[in-house]
């Protein structure tokens, strides 16, 4: 990852603890197109759906996408079992 990355991941992560959800989703969207096997950045992104209440399909694609790129991620397995009983 480029260090605009690094800078764009760490914008990110502040503006998801301190800021606004909706603009590190913008910034995540970004980072995970320059790493897309990088599982940090769909980690926060989940994050910040949960705290958007984003609909249950949006999550799912979410838990399905950290669960690509990190198979025996336990929560993204249980989220996507009550996810998909959901739907």
């Amino acid at each position: 990852m480029a260090p605009h990355g690094v800078a764009e991941l760490l914008e990110a992560s502040w503006e998801l603890v301190h800021g606004d959800p909706t603009r590190a989703l913008a910034s995540l969207d970004r980072v995970i197109a320059q790493a897309p096997e990088m599982p940090l950045p769909r980690l926060l992104r989940v994050i910040c759906l949960e705290r958007l209440a984003a609909p249950a399909t949006d999550l799912l694609r979410a838990y399905r996408d950290v669960q690509r790129v990190q198979p025996f991620n336990v929560r993204a397995a249980q989220r996507i079992a009550e996810l998909e009983s959901l739907l």
